[in-house]
């Protein structure tokens, strides 16, 4: 998920301007486009295929130690 300003920019639909401007923002502040992208980075490490398979696992886990 993208939150603005956090992780990413959102421009509404269709504002082909405000994209254009998003991008320019971003080309002009190679700071913040550092920022944001290590931001993207880690906010998807969750979904990387270790953390998943991990996730499952102690999923798995957890229901299999249930008692029936």
């Amino acid at each position: 998920m993208i939150n603005d300003n956090e992780n990413g920019l959102l421009v509404p639909v269709r504002s082909y301007k405000k994209l254009a401007a998003a991008f320019c923002y971003l080309i002009e502040n190679p700071a913040e486009r550092k920022r944001l992208s290590a931001a993207a980075r880690k906010s998807v490490e969750k979904f990387s295929v270790d953390n998943t398979a991990k996730e499952h696992i102690k999923l798995y886990e957890e229901l299999l130690s249930e008692k029936i």
